[in-house]
């Protein structure tokens, strides 16, 4: 009567060992899969870590880049003021306009532009010829200027 419960019992001892080899197995299959998982994670985690260098260097690249620009856009601002100003100067007349008739162009008296205060200007008609400052009081008896 003992041998056929010792055959059971070898038996199930030996579908135990089976089904435990297939747990070790499955667990050995679980700790690779588990290992690949982590290093995918670590170099996930390098490439995020890099990702965020890279941005936060663009970052400041842009900053830097923003702040050149609004640098080089006040510089043409002045440029363009100062290019209008030169031109409004150049535009203006350096004298008073002549009329169309000889007689009043002839008369016409002009205020050379050279001499800022009031009582160095020279005053003279007819010619447009520049007076030295060193020479505005010599001027020559029956020239056509009046100082």
């Amino acid at each position: 009567m003992r041998l056929p419960d010792n055959r059971k019992s070898n038996t199930l001892s030996r579908k135990s060992n089976t089904i435990s080899r297939k747990s070790n197995t499955i667990s050995r299959k679980s700790n690779t899969i588990s290992r690949k998982s982590n290093t995918i994670s670590r170099k996930s985690n390098t490439i995020s870590r890099k990702s965020n260098t890279i941005s936060r260097r663009s970052n400041t690249i842009s900053l830097i880049s923003n702040t050149i620009s609004r640098k080089s856009n006040t510089i043409s601002r002045k440029s363009n003021t100062i290019s209008q100003e030169i031109s409004s100067i150049l535009k203006s007349p350096r004298y008073p306009k002549k009329s169309n008739t000889r007689a009043s162009s002839r008369n016409q008296i002009m205020i050379n532009p050279k001499y800022k205060n009031p009582r160095n200007q020279i005053r003279y008609s007819g010619s447009t010829r520049d007076i030295p400052k060193s020479n505005r009081h010599d001027i020559p008896a029956g020239s056509n200027t009046i100082s």
